[in-house]
This record gives structure tokens, sequence and C-alpha cells, in this order.
């Protein structure tokens, strides 16, 4: 699958792959309630402040992508 704009990402909190155009990785969206680091505005984050989310950045993400399905176990 190719990267996809990140206005059309799931907004249900589950993981998923985000780029900020430098940076990829793990992250999020979160509503921006308990969040203090970014003025509490939505947004994505992240994976690294899912537990800490009080002082967590917006990741300012441009786009996303679904995770992987994990290795099957070898017999």
């Amino acid at each position: 699958m190719n990267w996809q704009p990140i206005d059309t990402a799931p907004k249900d909190g589950e993981s998923i792959l985000i780029t900020d155009g430098s940076n990829v990785g793990e992250g999020f969206y979160h509503d921006g309630s308990e969040c203090y680091g970014h003025r509490g505005k939505a947004g994505f984050f992240w994976q690294d402040d899912r537990d800490n989310l009080l002082t967590a950045r917006n990741a300012f993400a441009t786009h996303w992508m679904p995770l992987p399905p994990p290795p099957k176990e070898q017999p």
C-alpha cells in the first residue's frame, strides 16, 4: 500500500504508520483531551506519547499507511 494523505487516516485511536515528511514511525490520532504540550488540539501523535498525553506534542503528520501484518510463526 502507498502513503495516503493524512486527512484520510482513521481517527479511532488505532496504531498506524505516520510521517511528517522527514520521520516515519508508529502513531495514532487523539482528540486532544488531556493533552497539554500542544494546547489540547486534536491531531496525530507518535506512539511514544500514547501513555504520556499530558506532555504530548503533535506529530504534524502529512501522510499515513496501515501497519503491516505481523510475521507468521514458523513451524
